[in-house]
């Protein structure tokens, strides 16, 4: 139901918001469940011939870090880990692209995130957060040196942008401009 679109040309979106359960494991059990669900529903539909089919998205993965976030480095491993392991290694191939946020890079799995091809690295305000890049830079085999300026010099409303070929650049934010008018 999630996933069916009420005609072709119209495209479904479905959120799930996770915060009405009443504990953390609960959530993370729902999130866990819905991974895999995503996964079985995507590899049955087959390859997507690099065309994307869904986006999944989750806000705040890192969620405070330890054992309270979604994702988390290691020790910790809670249920929903290895299902967004699962989406990370194995989704792409048939069309499941993955977006994940967070507002404090050290809360997050560095070595599942080697897996995604681009990442949007904003301000960072301590030394510890630019040293969590760089480690999850490595691990995604990037070239660190031509990286390591950049993360020092990003601005506010500035993004240093890594993509799928391997190179780095930085965007700037724009604000979107809109009149309303009434005819």
């Amino acid at each position: 139901l999630l996933l069916s679109r009420p005609s072709p040309d119209s495209v479904p979106i479905s959120i799930v918001n996770l915060r009405e359960l009443s504990t953390f494991d609960d959530q993370m059990h729902a999130l866990s469940h819905l991974s895999y669900a995503l996964y079985d529903w995507a590899r049955r539909k087959g390859d997507s011939g690099g065309m994307p089919r869904i986006i999944f998205f989750i806000d705040e993965i890192g969620g405070g870090g330890g054992r309270d976030a979604f994702f988390p480095s290691p020790p910790y491993a809670p249920p929903s880990k290895s299902g967004l392991n699962l989406l990370l290694r194995r989704g792409r191939a048939f069309g499941l692209c993955c977006l994940f946020a967070t507002q404090n890079p050290g809360d997050v799995d560095y070595k599942g995130l080697s897996n995604c091809q681009t990442w949007m690295v904003s301000r960072l305000q301590t030394k510890l957060d630019r040293d969590k890049i760089r480690q999850g830079l490595s691990a995604a085999e990037i070239h660190i040196e031509s990286v390591d300026d950049k993360l020092r010099d990003i601005q506010p409303g500035e993004f240093l942008v890594r993509s799928k070929s391997g190179g780095t650049t930085v965007v700037e934010e724009r604000w979107l401009m809109s009149y309303h008018k009434t005819l």
